[in-house]
Order: C-alpha cells, then sequence, then structure tokens
C-alpha cells in the first residue's frame, strides 16, 4: 500500500504541465523626512561628544539638552 501511495504522488507530481505563475506586487520607495528635530538630535550628538572630547571628560545628559534645545530654539 506504502508502494502504491509513494508511485501515485510521483506520477502526480510529475504528470502537471502547468506553469507556475508567482503573484507580483509593485513596490515604491518612501521617503522620510523627520525634519529639524531629528537635525537637532544629530547636531546636539555630535557637540556633546566633541566637547567631552576636548575636555577629556564623561559626556553628560544635560549638556546633551542644553546643545539640543539651543539648536531647536535657533532653527526650528
Amino acid at each position: 500500500m506504502v508502494f502504491v501511495f509513494a508511485t501515485g504522488t510521483v506520477m502526480n507530481a510529475n504528470s502537471s504541465n502547468e506553469e507556475i505563475i508567482t503573484p507580483t506586487t509593485e513596490t515604491s520607495e518612501i521617503v522620510e523626512d523627520f525634519g529639524c528635530a531629528r537635525d537637532c538630535v544629530d547636531s546636539a550628538m555630535d557637540e556633546t561628544f566633541e566637547d567631552a572630547v576636548n575636555n577629556s571628560s564623561l559626556p553628560l545628559i544635560a549638556d546633551y539638552m542644553d546643545n539640543y534645545e539651543s539648536c531647536y530654539a535657533a532653527n526650528c
């Protein structure tokens, strides 16, 4: 009985002449603009680490927040 099942399965798999068509979807590119606040995050982070390296100290979150707030007030 196992032989009959295996033979039938192989015959069914090989007897198909149908073309397999895979569905396609159209893709579109999404460009996200995070705006001025994101630019200030990057700028404040860079400035905070630069100051810490120049002063041979650890970067402080208070310094980061000061840099961010001044950037945001000036540019946004």
